[in-house]
């Protein structure tokens, strides 16, 4: 039975490079919780394929049939399963919540009096995190000194136009197909550098309020 001892040896050998590839792509993205869990991995199936030379090939096809079994059967979802479900709000959204909102808001200028006015208990937590380094400043965690300043180019050009998307709507009108403008925003933001793109169904109305969805679709 030599293609159990060949099948065990591969397997556990595969089983032990994969985890260690795992754990030290996890301390380059530095999630340290994660490495621990592969380099733990890694030392419990080296130990399984040292152990291993003293087992009889009966013993050997048994964990190397126990170990592809988990293997196909992990990721199957355990437990119940439920679709997302957003109901309708029972007011309009005030978008000065939103968290990119609350970040331009600034000590001293009338926004700032005006929202943290209305929300006091906000104020507190948003003040300790406007004493951070930004995620594109030097000091931040992410913080890299060539794609941070890519990026915060890429934003300067947002902000340039914020202002200029207001005023008369345009009497000429573009028309494209659905499919063709979502390839082409996807394959604009995978040129800047995305991993992936992935676009929604629509959760909000032109009225602001959240529309009831039974799952997310994405394209």
């Amino acid at each position: 039975m030599e293609y159990a001892t060949t099948l065990y040896f591969s397997l556990f050998l595969f089983l032990t490079f994969s985890a260690i590839w795992f754990a030290l792509v996890s301390l380059k993205e530095l999630q340290y919780r994660a490495a621990l869990i592969s380099i733990t991995a890694a030392v419990l199936f080296s130990s399984i394929l040292i152990f291993g030379v003293s087992l009889s090939n009966s013993l050997q096809l048994i964990l190397s049939g126990f170990s592809i079994l988990i293997g196909l059967i992990f990721p199957i979802p355990i437990g119940k399963i439920t679709h997302i479900t957003v109901h309708p709000a029972s007011e309009r959204v005030d978008e000065r919540d939103m968290m990119f909102a609350r970040a331009s808001y600034r000590p001293g200028d009338d926004r700032y009096e005006q929202y943290y006015g209305d929300k006091p208990e906000l104020k507190k937590t948003d003040d300790q995190i406007r004493q951070l380094p930004g995620l594109l400043e030097n000091g931040g965690r992410f913080y890299d000194t060539k794609k941070s300043h890519e990026i915060d180019s890429i934003f300067s050009i947002c902000s340039y136009y914020l202002d200029k998307v207001d005023g008369e709507i345009s009497k000429g009108k573009f028309l494209s197909e659905p499919e063709n403008a979502s390839e082409s925003v996807k394959h604009m933001t995978m040129s800047l550098g995305a991993d992936d793109v992935g676009i929604a169904g629509s959760l909000w109305t032109e009225n602001r309020r959240i529309v009831e969805v039974e799952s997310i679709r994405r394209i």
